[in-house]
């Protein structure tokens, strides 16, 4: 019992984890060619270096905050569910995780929407 809770703390460390490693890195070092392999691939960011550059920076900043946030929420959460019967972490664990992976999808919105006030001129 307390080792499935111990796995589902863990799963639900991973989105956030993953946000602020690929985010520190995408803002500090993105990827310098334009590829269709490995980065932030969107029509709009792969149109010109200039967007592919600004897409990873702005993305990256934002991964950082919301994967620091959802680092602190995420622990908390599950602390309410310490203790409770497998079906119940596992049920609320899954939404905590689903609502990270919302939230992790959603950052493509905001991004695109960054991109699009930013390069007004460029179709995409």
């Amino acid at each position: 019992m307390i080792g499935f809770w111990f796995f589902m703390f863990m799963i639900s460390l991973l989105i956030p984890f993953i946000m602020v490693g690929l985010g520190n890195y995408f803002y500090k070092k993105p990827p310098k060619k334009i590829n269709s392999l490995f980065g932030y691939r969107t029509a709009r960011s792969m149109q010109t270096p200039e967007t592919w550059a600004f897409a990873h920076h702005y993305c990256g900043q934002l991964w950082v905050r919301t994967g620091r946030i959802m680092l602190i929420i995420s622990p908390i959460a599950m602390a309410f569910l310490f203790g409770r019967a497998i079906d119940d972490v596992g049920l609320y664990g899954g939404i905590i995780v689903g609502i990270q992976a919302i939230i992790l999808v959603s950052t493509i919105f905001f991004t695109e929407a960054a991109l699009k006030r930013e390069f007004e001129g460029l179709k995409g």
